[in-house]
Order: structure tokens, then sequence, then C-alpha cells
């Protein structure tokens, strides 16, 4: 994990603002946090339709914690992205897999022949390495939110 530098400063100014300003200024950071992963996913996506890459966006989520932000950048099924997960890990059925037990009578013997022709969808990651490419950018682009945003409120009052 990596040390941002002068986020120390920007959280002392963002506790002389009110609470509800505090919680503002974050929730709009961490937004900002999920753009360039975004960005990143929707250009390693593969596209047909294009219909997986415009489902990609940020979605904020409840937390039983009031104090935790928690938002996903993940393929909206409202908005088409309901088969990303087959995309992302493909559909290739495995007679090895550690977690099936080893199927018998028709089942199985469909699940042998599929296996046999290699039938399936071929992985295509997009949503992990676009975060492993863009994760120390997002970082940066959260600190940068704050500094302005903090300055501006503090200007305000």
């Amino acid at each position: 994990m990596s040390e941002v530098i002068g986020m120390e400063e920007i959280l002392k100014k963002l506790k002389k603002l009110p609470e509800r300003i505090q919680k503002n200024v974050v929730v709009g950071a961490v937004r900002a946090g999920t753009k360039p992963i975004a960005k990143e996913a929707k250009a390693l996506v593969p596209t047909n339709t294009g219909t997986l890459k415009k489902s990609i966006g940020a979605v904020k989520r409840k937390s039983k914690n009031k104090n935790i932000i928690h938002f996903s950048i993940t393929p909206r099924v409202k908005k088409g992205g309901w088969y990303a997960h087959f995309v992302e890990f493909g559909t290739y059925a495995k007679l090895d897999h550690p977690m099936k037990k080893q199927r018998t009578g028709k089942l199985g013997k469909r699940r042998r022949k599929i296996v046999a022709k290699g039938l399936g969808i071929r992985p295509h990651p997009f949503m992990r390495p676009a975060f492993e490419k863009k994760g120390e950018e997002s970082i940066n682009f959260v600190r940068e939110y704050m500094k302005k945003r903090v300055d501006k409120e503090l200007a305000k009052l």
C-alpha cells in the first residue's frame, strides 16, 4: 500500500469544516477516485454492441457502518451489464474444477462432451487489470479532489 503525501494536512483542514460538509467532500473524493479505474475498464472491455462498455460505472453501496463510504466500480445490471462476469472469467467447463464434484449420468456425459469440444467463452479480464493499472492514479485523484474542495469550502467560511 502506498503512502499518500500531503493527506495529513488535508485531513486537518477537513476537520475544521462542519460534519455534513466533511461527508460531502469525502463522498465526492471517493467518487472522483473511481473515474480512472472505470475509464480504464471501459478501454479494456471487448465490445460487440457496446452495451457492456456503457454499463461500467461507479455505484454507491450502503454500509451498516455510517462512517464507511463504499463505492463499487462495476458493470451495472440495469444498464445491460448482466453478463460481465462471463466475459471477465470465461465459461469454460472444467472436469477437474476443485469446487465441483464429478458428475455422473446424463449431466456428466453432457459436460464431458462440452469440455471435449472446447466450447465456452474464453476469459477476457478487464476489471482486475483496470484496477491494477490505475489504482495509484485513483489515489492521486482522491487527494487532488480533496485538496481543491477543502480549500474551496474553507474559503466560504
